[in-house]
């Protein structure tokens, strides 16, 4: 495991802010070829743009899950799937159950195209993006690792999520 950097996406831990969204057309990332499986089950990728992958499942994957990407043949392992947060929302900030995350994060995507985000540490309670009442917002537990690969060390992270209603859950993970 890796310890997450203080500064991550503009954000120091347990901060909130408002940026506008790092496009993936910025030359962030490289092209390559991937497969993922979860739990031993492929798992169909659609390419988003070079290096960007996403896929849809019908059902969220159980708490748990061990999955792993081949990336340019490299096979690489992933953390285990922590819960997704379980979030409520209070005029003192934000509260969830904490499950051993690296991070929390709430992402409230506002009408100018510009994300207000919320970087937490997984310890049960943080400050909330001031939009997150008046919007939908996504929330995600993360847990990184650090892989070793032919080309050197890769850093990578595992994310459970939950759609969120002005602060309220809206659908299952």
């Amino acid at each position: 495991m890796i310890v997450p950097p203080q500064d991550r996406a503009g954000l120091v831990m347990d901060s909130c802010g408002v940026a506008p969204p790092v496009p993936r057309e910025a030359g962030v990332l490289r092209p390559a070829t991937a497969t993922a499986s979860c739990d031993g089950e492929p798992i169909v990728l659609g390419e988003l743009a070079p290096g960007a992958w996403s896929t849809v499942l019908d059902v969220g994957l159980p708490v748990g899950s061990r999955c792993e990407v081949t990336l340019d043949g490299e096979r690489i392992e992933l953390p285990d799937l922590l819960p997704w947060p379980d979030l409520e929302s209070s005029l003192g900030g934000l509260s969830w159950t904490p499950a051993g995350g690296d991070e929390l994060r709430v992402v409230v995507p506002l009408p100018s195209g510009d994300l207000a985000t919320c970087r937490l540490s997984d310890d049960g309670r943080g400050p909330k993006p001031r939009h997150l009442a008046r919007h939908t917002a996504f929330a995600t537990r993360q847990a990184y690792a650090l892989a070793r690969t032919e080309a050197g060390r890769i850093g990578v992270s595992v994310a459970s999520g939950i759609w969120l209603r002005r602060g309220r859950t809206t659908t299952e993970p």
